[in-house]
């Protein structure tokens, strides 16, 4: 089956006596038929660019070579893997063996197929990697923090691609190769301290990966310089000044220091700032004092950035613009009416807070009262001559503020016309003022209306206090007939009061009361009342329509009556009189005291105007007095305020009714006991 040349030795003993005779047979065994490739060649990885012999021997099916064949072509070729290799083509077998040389390529497993005609086919299975390499980093100086520094990496010749280079695990750069080496230029490393860099190659399709020892690269700490400015360095008082400071890094040093600056004036710290990312931080405040401030800022440095002072700037704090104002409670008004004046003094912009000190007020240029300042403002009350007022104010100027004067107003003072007592009746007239002493003397208005008995004439003054009226006013007073019905009785005496203005407008109310006086009223003249107020009711001027009935607070003294009213002044006082009836009084006069009231049970027989008068022990001073007009007879209860009265103080107490009616009177008197 081995194809080659063969011998045989051997002996013969031919005569049987044991003597062997030597002999020897040589002879040749040919290889078979061609029956198969077989590939010889190395299976070993084959690097990029390098380059193998391929061989594959045409034998027989007993594995003997065709060492006589040198006609077999054989097709190498690729059958399978990533892997690629050049020069792939056919071989004509010399002696029995087919080869030619291959340029390994791209990085990867492949597997080579030998073909030829019927032969059964073989395959050769091999790696292509790449070529190893070797990446040096080379060594520098110490730096600064943010000083500019290359690193330059050297790699394996005929290395293509990227070198990266890093700060421990983190990248700070990639370079492209160019010849052999690639580098990187930065100024990121801000850091003190020591930095373990190193610069790995990331290969190509030829050459492997490889990471370079690491070196170690110092940073210490860069220099900072610091400057202050200041939003304006000449202000005033209450502005707000802004100064900002800007850190910067002195070269080779780059980039921005952090924390806090302190900003000064003099040794006076004002604030602090935090630096922002551009190194910048600001300090506003509008507390500064008239004054030249020397101003400069600290920078206390950081980890990775020393600490500086600025040079120092002077600020100047001048006093503040004032504006001046002036208003009036009134611009027009009536002789001896005050108004008010008010100064208002405020900070100009820029300037802020509040001036203080004091003000005069001008009239025409000329002082007329000075006020001090609380809370920018002040007042005056000043009453003015008739005519026409120039009214400003002057502010002369304060620790923090410069002097001002206002603009001006205008206050017209006008003097009042005389108001007149007009009396148709009987064409009697009197002049008064208002505000006087004295009421104008009684004018009579002519014989009393109606034909009750007891009816008189009534005499009417008026008097005008100062504060009831703004302008100036006319009082006209006239009579009219009383209305006859209601609670106005015939008899009663209607009169007639109309307040008008310059314009003849009529006036219904007034600030203060207006004073009604009415004169020799008769004693048997007792208006209808409810404790100490006084019935009346209001007319329409030239009507006898019965209006609403009022009460108004009165006084009497003997045969005067005076009114106080807010109201519309044209009126009828009531004056009901009746014939004298005697009046009587039950035996138990007192029911109950019950709440500071005191309940009388009485009966009459006639309408009846009855006065009470609660008398202390001695029976004949007066506690309490009160009216009740009674229109209808018969038993009734009457209920008497006691507020004002101390039971204590009259013990034995003794209530006194006088009944009238007409020109008639009856008195009844009973003691009371005034009980719980």
């Amino acid at each position: 089956e081995k194809a080659g040349s063969w011998s045989f030795s051997f002996t013969n003993d031919q005569s049987g006596n044991g003597v062997s005779n030597p002999g020897s047979y040589a002879f040749a065994i040919n290889p078979a038929t061609a029956s198969k490739l077989v590939f010889t060649s190395s299976t070993g990885n084959l690097a990029t660019g390098a380059t193998r012999s391929i061989t594959a021997e045409v034998r027989d099916a007993f594995d003997n070579v065709l060492t006589s064949d040198s006609s077999t072509v054989v097709t190498f070729s690729k059958s399978a893997g990533s892997g690629t290799v050049t020069g792939l083509t056919t071989a004509t077998a010399s002696g029995g063996i087919a080869s030619l040389t291959v340029t390994a390529g791209t990085t990867g497993n492949i597997t080579l197929l030998a073909r030829s005609g019927s032969l059964t086919d073989d395959t050769s299975p091999f790696t292509i990697v790449a070529n190893a390499t070797t990446t040096t980093l080379g060594a520098t100086a110490a730096i600064v923090a943010g000083q500019s520094v290359t690193f330059t990496a050297t790699v394996t010749s005929g290395a293509t691609g990227t070198v990266t280079f890093k700060d421990g695990l983190t990248t700070i750069g990639t370079a492209t190769i160019s010849g052999t080496t690639a580098s990187i230029t930065i100024t990121s490393l801000t850091t003190v301290g020591t930095h373990s860099i190193t610069a790995t190659y990331n290969g190509d399709s030829s050459y492997g990966a490889s990471t370079s020892s690491s070196v170690s690269q110092v940073v210490n700490q860069a220099s900072t310089t610091v400057v202050v400015t200041s939003s304006s360095l000449t202000g005033v008082k209450g502005q707000t000044i802004t100064f900002t400071a800007t850190v910067t890094t002195t070269n080779p040093g780059s980039g921005s220091g952090t924390g806090t600056v302190t900003f000064k004036d003099g040794v006076t710290t004002l604030g602090t700032g935090t630096l922002n990312g551009s190194g910048v931080a600001t300090f506003a405040t509008a507390n500064l004092t008239l004054a030249s401030h020397t101003i400069t800022v600290d920078y206390a440095g950081d980890t990775n950035y020393g600490a500086s002072t600025s040079s120092s700037i002077t600020q100047v704090i001048n006093k503040a613009v004032s504006t001046a104002s002036v208003s009036s409670s009134s611009t027009s008004v009536a002789t001896n009416t005050a108004v008010t004046l008010t100064a208002t003094i405020t900070a100009t912009a820029p300037g802020s807070g509040t001036p203080t000190g004091t003000v005069t007020f001008l009239d025409n240029g000329n002082s007329i009262g000075t006020a001090t300042l609380s809370g920018g403002s002040a007042t005056l009350n000043a009453t003015l001559d008739a005519g026409t007022h120039t009214i400003t104010v002057s502010f002369p100027t304060d620790a923090n503020f410069l002097a001002s004067t206002s603009g001006s107003i205008t206050i017209t003072v006008t003097a009042p016309a005389t108001p007149t007592v007009v009396v148709p009746a009987n064409g009697k007239s009197s002049t008064i003022t208002p505000g006087a002493a004295t009421s104008v003397a009684p004018v009579t208005l002519g014989a009393a209306t109606g034909s009750a008995p007891g009816a008189a004439a009534i005499a009417a003054a008026v008097s005008i206090p100062a504060a009831s009226l703004a302008i100036p006013a006319t009082v006209v007073a006239a009579p009219t007939s009383a209305p006859s019905t209601g609670a106005f009785k015939a008899g009663g005496q209607a009169i007639s009061v109309v307040i008008t203005d310059n314009n003849g407008n009529a006036i219904h109310s007034f600030t203060t009361p207006l004073q009604i006086t009415l004169t020799n009223v008769p004693t048997t003249f007792v208006p209808s009342t409810s404790d100490d107020n006084i019935n009346w009711r209001a007319i329409p001027e030239g009507s006898t329509v019965n209006q609403a009935t009022a009460q108004d607070w009165y006084t009497r003294s003997g045969t005067t009556i005076t009114i106080f009213t807010r109201h519309l002044t044209s009126f009828a006082v009531a004056e009901p009189v009746v014939a004298a009836t005697p009046l009587a009084i039950s035996a138990k006069a007192i029911i109950k005291q019950l709440k500071h009231q005191l309940q009388v049970t009485l009966s009459t027989t006639t309408p009846t105007h009855v006065q009470f008068e609660l008398l202390k022990a001695d029976g004949k001073t007066v506690a309490r007095k009160f009216h009740r007009w009674f229109t209808t007879v018969g038993s009734k209860t009457v209920t008497v305020s006691l507020w004002s009265v101390r039971k204590s103080s009259f013990p034995g107490a003794t209530l006194k009714a006088i009944a009238t009616s007409g020109s008639s009177t009856a008195t009844v008197s009973k003691k009371v006991i005034l009980e719980a």
